[in-house]
């Protein structure tokens, strides 16, 4: 059981470890986790025992980062694509036999015309290496609105 949540910041956000606990999740995808350099701090407070994280935070800005806590029984190792995007920020981890990559995805609410060439290179790379993919994330676009060519082109 995999699950994705938006948590507009990981600060004093403990009902996280109930949240996977009460559903029994074995992976759960944030986005939206605004931490910094005290993220192994803040991730750790809010896993349950026996689970593991991966997570990305921004060096430059405030806002944005991803992360992925995942039980230790899927032993999980971090994956890094030496591409460097800015459109969007994502963190990846691979786990099983056979492998299946899980990739956490945020994309900022500002408007950026290179999104969608930039996350098809991003798919591309990823569907080159791997068969089985999980991807969860926030992407900021109203794929219902289809006046706007950013949604339709998504």
């Amino acid at each position: 059981n995999m699950a994705l949540l938006n948590v507009r910041s990981l600060l004093n956000k403990i009902f996280i470890n109930d949240l996977i606990l009460d559903h029994n999740l074995d992976g759960l995808f944030l986005t939206e986790t605004w931490l910094s350099a005290d993220a192994p701090i803040v991730l750790t407070e809010v896993s349950p025992p026996n689970f593991n994280f991966t997570y990305s935070t921004r060096s430059s800005i405030k806002g944005g980062g991803t992360a992925f806590i995942i039980s230790a029984t899927l032993t999980a190792k971090l994956v890094f694509f030496f591409d460097n995007f800015s459109t969007f920020e994502y963190n990846a981890a691979v786990f099983g036999t056979p492998q299946i990559l899980c990739v956490t995805v945020y994309r900022p609410p500002k408007h950026s015309t290179s999104f969608i060439e930039e996350f098809s290179e991003f798919l591309s790379n990823l569907h080159n290496s791997y068969n089985q993919i999980i991807l969860a994330g926030g992407f900021n676009l109203h794929v219902d609105n289809l006046l706007d060519p950013l949604s339709t082109n998504f």
